[in-house]
């Protein structure tokens, strides 16, 4: 589930990176604001899919571990022996 989830944020941050790429040539070209606009709200409502993703992944890990210790499983046994949450993951400047 962590190796979905790190790719969901992989693919939020590149789609961030495509629309700042996107104004940019808009900009540097001189369009107008209606131009590319309905890729604009395309990209959008990806960016808003990939973040509901990430936020079932991360109730799915919450859910799995409740219910790994409801019924006397250990979580470490399949994969949760961290919690990505709690782990500082360094940013990196986009643009």
């Amino acid at each position: 589930m962590h190796k979905y989830e790190d790719t969901l944020r992989n693919a939020h941050v590149a789609g961030l990176e495509l629309l700042l790429g996107m104004r940019q040539a808009q900009a540097e070209r001189g369009l107008t604001a209606i131009t590319g606009h309905a890729m604009f709200r395309q990209f959008d409502e990806a960016q808003v899919q990939i973040g509901t993703a990430i936020a079932s992944a991360a109730a799915g890990h919450r859910l799995a571990r409740s219910v790994a210790t409801s019924v006397g499983v250990d979580p470490h046994a399949y994969g949760e022996v961290t919690d990505p949450a709690a782990v500082e993951t360094p940013l990196r400047r986009v643009g």
